[in-house]
């Protein structure tokens, strides 16, 4: 092989490298407008808004919508052949055990890095329990247009368990 047949594959590479970007960042585009005139059309009136791509398939994505209540996730597929799908996950903000959850280190440090926090309240054996997912991490739906109050539980769930008298009993990511 000679310096430039290695020249010129080194050329094609990087050729290559940059229409992908090229692609990626143009679906980005369209997909953000979707997700953006999907909240026009909706009067939603959104604090943050993100489209995230679905791999492997370039055409699929998800779009992120946060309100002060609630976080919206439209699964789509800008090229076409499956029906959008829509989730609604309503958070739990106003609970007295989310105020207390929030103002800890730990929850305040899971804070800083999720997007799209969905506060979860429930009661397990008399213990409150507040759960925070970030709606970025919940998942690839099937396709269709049904619109469910699904688990919030994603790979990246934060708990914090409170006794009774509520002090914290445990806190941190679930496994």
């Amino acid at each position: 092989h000679s310096r430039f047949g290695r020249m010129i594959w080194c050329r094609m590479g990087v050729a290559l490298l940059a229409g992908y970007i090229g692609f990626a960042a143009g679906m980005h585009y369209i997909a953000l407008g979707q997700v953006r005139q999907y909240a026009a059309e909706g009067r939603i009136d959104y604090e943050n808004l993100a489209a995230l791509p679905l791999p492997p398939w370039p055409g699929r994505w998800a779009g992120l919508i946060s309100t002060a209540t609630s976080v919206y996730r439209v699964q789509f597929n800008l090229l076409g052949g499956e029906l959008p799908r829509l989730d609604v996950y309503r958070s739990a903000t106003e609970n007295p055990r989310v105020k207390d959850a929030r103002a800890l280190p730990g929850v305040q440090e899971f804070l800083w890095f999720a997007r799209f926090p969905v506060f979860t309240y429930l009661d397990r054996d008399g213990r409150s329990v507040v759960q925070i997912s970030d709606a970025r991490f919940i998942g690839p739906r099937r396709p269709g247009i049904t619109a469910a109050l699904s688990t919030t539980l994603s790979n990246f769930t934060y708990e914090v368990v409170f006794a009774s008298d509520g002090t914290v009993i445990s806190s941190g990511l679930l496994d």
